[in-house]
């Protein structure tokens, strides 16, 4: 296999202030329309800081999914979050 061919893996980062159903609706179609499934991460910046407790039970079990809690505090929250990511 070349290079130019090989599958590269994609995450899908959002943001999140207690709208988990639409953000499950979302991972759910991206999840059905990809070829590669195994090679989807998602992850869900929770900007209540785990105050919203729907975001644990509504989001699909069978995705490579990862929480990150965010209290906002002393910075704007969903750039100073997605900062901390790429950095990591």
């Amino acid at each position: 296999m070349t290079t130019h061919n090989k599958i590269k893996n994609i995450t899908i980062i959002s943001v999140s202030y207690r709208s988990g159903m639409h953000i499950s609706r979302l991972f759910n179609n991206l999840n059905d329309k990809a070829q590669h499934k195994q090679n989807l991460k998602f992850i869900v910046i929770d900007n209540t800081n785990g105050e919203d407790q729907e975001l644990n039970t509504i989001l699909p079990k069978n995705l490579d999914l990862t929480i990150v809690r965010n209290d906002g505090r002393h910075y704007q929250r969903s750039f100073h979050m997605l900062v901390v990511l790429i950095l990591v």
